[in-house]
Protein backbone atom coordinates (compact mmCIF):
# COMPACT_ATOMS: atom_id res chain seq x y z
CA UNK A 1 0.00 0.00 0.00
CA UNK A 2 2.72 2.56 0.58
CA UNK A 3 3.93 1.89 -2.98
CA UNK A 4 0.86 3.14 -4.28
CA UNK A 5 -0.08 5.79 -1.83
CA UNK A 6 3.26 6.85 0.03
CA UNK A 7 2.28 8.91 3.23
CA UNK A 8 2.79 12.38 2.55
CA UNK A 9 3.56 12.99 6.57
CA UNK A 10 7.28 13.27 7.38
CA UNK A 11 9.74 16.35 7.86
CA UNK A 12 10.48 18.90 6.06
CA UNK A 13 13.56 20.97 5.73
CA UNK A 14 14.83 24.16 4.44
CA UNK A 15 16.82 27.29 5.48
CA UNK A 16 15.82 30.34 7.04
CA UNK A 17 16.12 33.34 4.42
CA UNK A 18 17.13 35.78 6.25
CA UNK A 19 19.42 34.07 9.26
CA UNK A 20 20.57 30.77 7.11
CA UNK A 21 19.79 28.73 9.90
CA UNK A 22 18.52 24.93 8.86
CA UNK A 23 14.60 24.56 9.93
CA UNK A 24 13.27 20.83 10.39
CA UNK A 25 9.71 20.55 11.12
CA UNK A 26 7.09 17.43 10.93
CA UNK A 27 3.97 18.43 8.55
CA UNK A 28 1.29 16.15 8.74
CA UNK A 29 -0.89 17.46 5.36
CA UNK A 30 -4.16 15.84 6.99
CA UNK A 31 -3.85 17.55 10.39
CA UNK A 32 -3.04 20.92 8.07
CA UNK A 33 -6.20 20.16 5.39
CA UNK A 34 -8.90 19.29 8.42
CA UNK A 35 -7.73 22.50 10.19
CA UNK A 36 -8.11 24.79 7.31
CA UNK A 37 -11.51 23.19 6.59
CA UNK A 38 -12.20 23.91 10.41
CA UNK A 39 -10.94 27.78 9.96
CA UNK A 40 -13.53 28.05 6.62
CA UNK A 41 -16.14 26.61 8.14
CA UNK A 42 -16.40 29.23 11.04
CA UNK A 43 -16.06 32.13 8.45
CA UNK A 44 -18.95 30.19 6.60
CA UNK A 45 -20.87 30.45 9.82
CA UNK A 46 -20.04 33.96 10.43
CA UNK A 47 -20.88 34.88 7.26
CA UNK A 48 -24.55 33.67 6.71
CA UNK A 49 -25.13 35.00 10.25
CA UNK A 50 -23.82 38.37 9.60
CA UNK A 51 -25.87 38.36 5.64
CA UNK A 52 -29.08 37.06 7.26
CA UNK A 53 -28.87 39.79 9.91
CA UNK A 54 -28.16 42.66 7.54
CA UNK A 55 -30.37 41.36 4.22
CA UNK A 56 -32.33 39.11 5.79
CA UNK A 57 -32.11 36.33 3.73
CA UNK A 58 -32.89 32.58 4.42
CA UNK A 59 -29.73 30.76 5.35
CA UNK A 60 -30.42 28.82 1.61
CA UNK A 61 -30.45 31.82 -0.07
CA UNK A 62 -27.07 33.05 1.61
CA UNK A 63 -25.70 29.29 0.65
CA UNK A 64 -27.07 29.15 -2.45
CA UNK A 65 -24.73 32.49 -3.58
CA UNK A 66 -21.28 31.19 -4.90
CA UNK A 67 -18.58 31.84 -2.50
CA UNK A 68 -17.06 34.94 -3.83
CA UNK A 69 -20.14 36.79 -3.85
CA UNK A 70 -21.12 35.84 -0.30
CA UNK A 71 -18.22 36.82 0.84
CA UNK A 72 -18.24 39.94 -0.52
CA UNK A 73 -21.96 40.76 0.83
CA UNK A 74 -20.38 39.96 4.08
CA UNK A 75 -17.81 42.42 3.78
CA UNK A 76 -20.23 45.13 2.68
CA UNK A 77 -22.74 43.93 5.40
CA UNK A 78 -19.66 44.24 7.93
CA UNK A 79 -18.53 47.57 6.60
CA UNK A 80 -22.40 49.08 7.15
CA UNK A 81 -22.14 47.71 10.45
CA UNK A 82 -18.72 49.75 11.52
CA UNK A 83 -20.69 52.72 9.62
CA UNK A 84 -19.04 53.06 6.48
CA UNK A 85 -21.66 54.59 3.86
CA UNK A 86 -20.83 52.09 0.57
CA UNK A 87 -24.00 53.05 -1.89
Amino acid sequence: MESMAPSLYGELSGTCSECGADVVLEFDPLAHVLGELRGRAAYLYQDVALIAHHYHWSEAEILDLPAARRTRYAELAAEHGRGRDWH
